[in-house]
């Protein structure tokens, strides 16, 4: 759904239903006056500490400024090219100094986890992973994933993908389903082989910036 909302029709449409069509009691809209201003300062966190995931991510999807700092942003060819070069500290560096802007994609854990394996360093590695786990048993616990009722709240579509990529799971079709609260419904099948799954994810803090977007244009 992500490249669907490059176009102004789509997301003019999906920004007015989240603005006039409203939602059930039990999973109200977050509000457009509860997200952070572009700018503001980041919270405080090191990677070495104990963290809460929760709150963490929670502040960072409330960020107006959250497509710049956490997708925009992503320094995926620079990493790639010091992968390739087999330049792991470099790639680590970059993939550590993004992480310093925005520690709650779950990819990138992955990537410093895979260098700081591939240069011996253990202490860095139990880092990422504790970080990729909590992030991603942070979104499990908000649901089962299994209907639109119990969707799994995410900050953003790209942490959908992630938690497919946890499950082992490929990427399908993908669709907006609008009741009882408008969530993503994913089509997926295991990378392994195997009969598909329909699974349900309620990015509503992407669809909450999304519409204080387009209504301050």
């Amino acid at each position: 759904m992500h490249f669907l909302l490059r176009h102004a029709p789509v997301r003019a449409a999906i920004a007015a239903f989240l603005m006039l069509a409203g939602a059930p009691a039990h999973a109200a809209p977050v509000a457009g006056s509860d997200l952070t201003l572009a700018g503001a300062p980041l919270p405080a966190f090191t990677l070495a500490d104990s963290t809460d995931f929760d709150a963490l991510r929670d502040a960072w999807g409330r960020r107006m400024d959250y497509r710049t700092l956490c997708e925009t942003s992503l320094p995926t060819v620079a990493w790639a090219e010091a992968e390739q070069a087999k330049d792991f500290a470099r790639a680590y560096d970059i993939a550590a100094k993004w992480l310093a802007t925005c520690p709650v994609v779950e990819r990138v854990h992955m990537w410093a986890y895979g260098d700081a394996k591939a240069l011996g360093d253990g202490a860095r590695m139990e880092i990422h992973k504790r970080w990729y786990q909590g992030l991603i048993k942070s979104v499990l616990k908000t649901g089962d994933g299994k209907t639109p009722a119990t969707a799994w709240k995410t900050i953003s579509v790209s942490e959908e993908y992630a938690v497919l990529q946890y499950f082992g799971l490929e990427r399908g079709a993908q669709a907006l389903v609008m009741q009882p609260v408008m969530v993503d419904k994913l089509s997926a099948r295991p990378r392994a082989g195997g009969e598909g799954v329909e699974l349900y994810f309620n990015p509503e803090l992407h669809f909450a910036r999304l519409a204080r977007e387009l209504g301050e244009k």
